[in-house]
């Protein structure tokens, strides 16, 4: 179920309470007004009424309560009251479906203590040597003329001098689950990476391309040079840019690989399928084992705004996006009914927001826990 369908259940209730008052209003009845407050901070009572809701047709009552909207006086009082009534309802919804008994459930395993999410990341150096990223600033002058930097905002990399690069030196940027992290290549691309994803890349570009190996997530704001292409090599094939903007997202237990274009142009390759192109406002499906891949139109905004801090889902599977939640919130997940995996949602929320609110968006829409 959408989340439209949640607001529409709320939307029944406040009708109700909107005509209760209203009619209570041009009878001068203010003790019945009163007695409408009181039954609204009774959750029991609210519970009783969204259970009784499908008796009534609430279009006819809608259409009755626009008819009598004339007056200055009773305009204010619904104002007034649906603001009010609008938050109870969703209230009493949450109440209404947490205490239903005959739930099919979904476990979470994790600790008492959730981590903490937000940007950190590892970095293993061509010498061998671990560095945890965090929001500490740090500079280090390394060989090939580059100068990494590590601030609040991530690591960078500089070039300082014209000296050809003599060796290419390949770093790694491992982001944990429950983290994020951004990344500026000596070439001045910048890379942001989802969490449980890994980044093998040079400290300096040389020769004829400039080609990275991922694993996970990651979007790509590539910095243009016609001369050096710019490659993201998955073990399921490469995705070929010049200069541009997109989403690449790999993780080897899901066996795809998934590239979304933003702007500029893209193109996909491997040993199974023959070079495809990709268009802005584009996304390419290929299944790890299969001989062609699939393109379709989408809302880039779904697939790319994990890097502004929203989830976004557009008819997903509940399979899917608990895997993203297990990701980003570090937890496991178990599905005691495999039916359940195939529940669809949409919406955007904050990634940022306390994992117990997005359950109960979940528990209005289908008959989970």
């Amino acid at each position: 179920m959408k989340w439209d369908e949640i607001y529409d259940k709320s939307k029944a209730i406040v009708r109700q309470v909107i005509g209760q008052v209203l009619d209570e209003e041009s009878q001068g009845n203010f003790e019945g007004m009163e007695n409408i407050v009181k039954h609204l901070q009774d959750s029991d009572y609210l519970a009783g009424e969204l259970k009784k809701r499908e008796r009534y047709d609430y279009q006819e009552a809608f259409h009755n309560l626009k008819q009598g909207e004339r007056r200055r006086k009773r305009l204010r009082i619904l104002m007034i009251t649906s603001r009010a009534a609008c938050v109870l309802a969703v209230a009493s919804l949450l109440v209404y479906q947490w205490n239903k008994q005959d739930r099919q459930q979904v476990k979470l395993a994790e600790n008492k203590m959730m981590p903490a999410r937000g940007m950190k990341a590892v970095l293993l150096k061509a010498s061998g040597d671990e560095l945890q990223l965090d929001e500490h600033s740090l500079r280090v002058e390394g060989d090939n003329g580059v100068v990494m930097a590590v601030d609040s905002s991530g690591l960078q990399y500089e070039v300082i001098t014209d000296l050809p690069v003599k060796e290419l030196e390949y770093n790694t940027l491992i982001v944990p689950r429950g983290g994020v992290y951004q990344l500026t290549l000596a070439d001045g691309t910048k890379v942001w990476l989802n969490s449980a994803s890994r980044l093998i890349y040079p400290v300096a570009f040389s020769g004829n391309t400039r080609e990275v190996t991922l694993e996970g997530e990651a979007y790509f704001d590539v910095q243009r040079d016609e001369m050096k292409p710019f490659i993201v090599t998955t073990s399921l094939g490469k995705v070929n840019v010049l200069g541009t903007r997109f989403n690449v997202k790999f993780y080897p237990e899901e066996a795809s690989v998934i590239t979304t274009l933003v702007d500029g142009s893209v193109s996909f390759s491997n040993e199974e399928v023959i070079e495809t192109k990709l268009s802005p406002g584009y996304q390419l499906v290929y299944d790890k084992g299969d001989t062609i891949v699939s393109i379709r139109a989408v809302n880039v905004n779904n697939y790319v705004g994990w890097q502004d801090n929203q989830l976004c889902f557009h008819g997903e599977t509940l399979e899917d996006i608990m895997r993203v939640l297990a990701r980003w919130y570090d937890v496991e997940v178990i599905f005691e009914d495999e039916e359940l995996k195939q529940i669809e949602f949409s919406g955007n929320l904050d990634k940022y927001e306390d994992i117990s609110k997005f359950f109960k968006l979940f528990e209005l829409g289908a008959n989970v826990q």
